[in-house]
């Protein structure tokens, strides 16, 4: 099926392949397989991450710029199959390498609604993604930070876009965001200027993707915590990697909280982030010089682990 997927046969990769081998449903297969039980759940999360990852694939082969409704439909339920089957593995410890594989396939199938306009609908997922990432004892190493703080920005980003722009009505993010968000009759997709009607709004807005880098910063300082109890002491590189994550968390959230830049002070190479800040009036022009200097050092594209 990979194989298939890569020369962008995603039609012959869906009906040889990963349909199959989902409708086999191995987790209930019971004894008709020698598979053991984490064995069973295994290759059937596999197919349906390739089921749904082939599916988007094929819609935005079509329509890359997601115009037609259709088109979201289809990325969207691909996402919740990706994000479906994920919970499927994550009580199992020895498959923390799917928990990781659909994060990678979630940002794949997400990054065109975040290039299309839609932040709303990508932004559960980035979530998702970057908690999945944050939770498993097997990804807290400091070589999956890059990749869980790629997460962590785009989550802000769409936080951000959404406090700055206006928010669609009728995605399944909804249940991310503010209740009152579903009373804003913006049709999908269209966006409107910030109002001051909705000040509210925007500050849950903000204190959500605050929360989100709070808990980021907390389970990086729980990770610094359990060195310093081991008598040998982290290999300098990792102590490196650890401040670096903790600065560049501490750099998303100026994006919410412009006295947060305090705590920056000596984290980054910028000599002084409110200086650097002042003379971009707008929220997305702020938006673009973090998210620059963040991703300039975490930007990465991996692949998913066989």
């Amino acid at each position: 099926g990979a194989q298939l997927v890569s020369r962008l046969e995603h039609d012959l990769a869906i009906s040889s392949c990963f349909q199959r081998l989902a409708d086999l449903n191995l987790p209930a297969a019971g004894e008709l397989t020698k598979l053991d039980a984490v064995g069973k759940i295994s290759l059937h999360v596999q197919a349906l991450y390739g089921l749904h990852s082939s599916r988007a694939a094929k819609a935005l082969q079509r329509d890359p710029h997601i115009t037609h409704a259709n088109t979201r439909q289809t990325v969207l339920a691909a996402l919740a199959g990706i994000q479906t089957a994920c919970m499927q593995a994550v009580p199992y410890s020895q498959l923390y390498w799917l928990v990781f594989n659909a994060t990678v396939h979630l940002h794949k199938v997400a990054a065109p609604l975040i290039t299309a306009g839609f932040h709303q609908e990508a932004l559960p997922y980035y979530v998702f993604a970057a908690k999945a990432l944050e939770a498993h004892l097997q990804l807290s190493g400091t070589q999956y930070l890059p990749w869980r703080l790629q997460m962590y920005a785009a989550a802000a980003h769409c936080y951000s876009a959404l406090s700055s722009s206006g928010l669609s009505s009728d995605s399944p993010g909804a249940a991310v965001l503010p209740a009152a968000a579903a009373a804003d009759k913006t049709p999908a997709g269209i966006k409107s200027a910030p109002s001051a009607s909705r000040p509210a709004e925007v500050a849950a807005i903000a204190t959500q993707a605050q929360q989100l880098l709070l808990d980021g910063l907390a389970d990086i300082s729980k990770v610094v915590s359990a060195q310093a109890l081991d008598p040998v002491p982290p290999p300098p590189a990792v102590t490196t990697a650890l401040q670096a994550a903790k600065s560049q968390l501490l750099l998303l959230q100026v994006l919410f909280d412009m006295g947060a830049a305090a705590d920056l002070q000596g984290a980054v190479s910028s000599s002084n982030v409110l200086e650097m800040l002042k003379p971009l009036g707008t929220s997305e022009s702020k938006l673009t010089a973090l998210l620059g200097l963040l991703m300039a050092g975490v930007s990465s594209k991996p692949q998913p682990m066989q």
